[in-house]
C-alpha cells in the first residue's frame, strides 16, 4: 500500500500577482490527496495586489490547504527558510512562482523518498518552446546532479540539520549550495518523471547587473571544497571560463536557434551578451576582493 506522506510545497513570490495566480491551479490539481499535502506562499515584499488575489484564491479554494504569509523583501532564501519554519510536511517541495508542475508532481516526489537513505530529490524542467525567442531566459534541467529551487524535495529534518538555505546567498548559487550541504546528510536522487513546465522569461537590465552575483560561487567554493572538483575548485576558472567563454557560445547557439522566429530579438540578445562580458571585465576588481574575503 502506498504511503501517502504529508507534503508541504513552498512558492516564493514578488510582484508577481497575475502570473502566480494562472500558475497556482497547476499546484492545486494534483493527483495526490487533497488532505496530504499543503501550499505555502511566502510573499517577498510585493508592492502589487498579491495579497489581495491569493486571499480571494484562500476564500475560493476551501478544500485546498493554502497558507499565505507576508514579510519585507529579503531575497528567496530567506523567503523560502521562512516557509520552512511554517510548514508542518515531513517533505518540503521548493518551486517558483511561475513554474507549471504536471498533475503527477507529487506523486512522483512522494514516490521517490519510498527508500529510507533518499533525503532528497530533484526532477526535471521543461521549458515551454513555443513561448520562447532569442531574447527570452528558458531552462530546460534533466540531469542527475542538478537540484535547482524550481524543483526539488528535501526531507525536513535534513534542512533542518543543515539550516537551510545560505540566506548570505541572496540570489544567487543559493539552491546549488543547499544541495551540497545536504548531500552531506544523506542520499540525493533524481526523478525525471517529476517534472515541472518553466515558461520562458523576457531578459532585460536585471540580466546585466546580475553577473555580479556570481560573487557566490567564491563563497560556495569556500565553504564546500571538499565537493567541487577540478576547475570549480578555483572560482575565477568557474566565473570566467565556465560562464564568460563556454556560456557565451551557449547563448550564441540559442539566438541563432531563433533567429528567424524574431531577428530583432537575436540582436538585442547580441547586445546584452556584450553587455555581460564588458561588466565581468570590469567586476575583476571586485571579484578580486571577494577572492580574498572567502580566503
Amino acid at each position: 500500500m502506498l504511503n501517502y506522506k504529508k507534503i508541504s510545497i513552498i512558492i516564493p513570490t514578488f510582484n508577481r500577482a497575475v502570473t502566480l495566480k494562472n500558475n497556482l491551479s497547476t499546484f492545486i490539481n494534483q493527483n495526490y490527496p487533497k488532505n496530504n499535502f499543503e501550499i505555502i506562499i511566502v510573499d517577498d515584499g510585493s508592492t502589487d495586489n498579491t495579497q489581495e488575489i491569493i486571499t480571494n484564491l484562500i476564500k475560493e479554494k476551501r478544500q485546498i490547504d493554502i497558507k499565505y504569509y507576508y514579510k519585507k523583501n529579503e531575497g528567496p532564501a530567506k523567503a523560502r527558510n521562512f516557509g520552512i519554519k511554517q510548514a508542518v510536511g515531513e517533505i518540503i517541495a521548493f518551486s517558483d512562482d511561475d513554474c507549471r508542475p504536471d498533475e503527477n508532481w507529487i506523486k512522483e516526489m512522494n514516490s521517490s523518498f519510498s527508500k529510507d537513505e533518499i533525503v532528497g530529490v530533484g526532477g526535471k524542467i521543461i521549458s515551454l518552446k513555443k513561448e520562447a525567442t532569442a531574447f527570452t531566459h528558458q531552462i530546460d534541467c534533466d540531469y542527475a546532479d542538478s537540484f535547482p529551487s524550481g524543483n526539488v524535495a528535501y526531507l525536513k529534518t535534513a534542512l533542518k540539520k543543515v539550516g537551510g538555505f545560505d540566506e548570505s546567498l541572496r540570489f544567487s548559487n543559493e539552491d546549488n549550495e543547499l544541495a551540497i550541504a545536504i548531500s552531506k546528510v544523506g542520499k540525493l536522487a533524481h526523478n525525471s518523471k517529476m517534472i515541472v513546465y518553466d515558461p520562458p522569461r523576457r531578459m532585460g537590465l536585471g540580466d546585466i547587473k546580475g553577473v555580479i552575483y556570481l560573487e557566490s560561487v567564491f563563497h560556495v567554493v569556500k565553504k564546500h571544497p571538499d565537493i567541487y572538483h577540478g576547475f570549480r575548485r578555483n572560482p575565477w576558472v568557474d566565473i570566467y571560463w565556465n560562464w564568460f567563454v563556454k556560456h557565451f557560445f551557449r547563448q550564441a547557439k540559442k539566438g541563432i536557434e531563433f533567429f528567424w522566429k524574431n531577428p530583432f530579438d537575436f540582436f538585442k540578445l547580441l547586445l546584452l551578451v556584450i553587455a555581460q562580458r564588458v561588466y565581468l571585465i570590469l567586476l575583476i576588481p571586485y571579484f578580486w576582493k571577494a577572492s580574498r574575503r572567502y580566503t
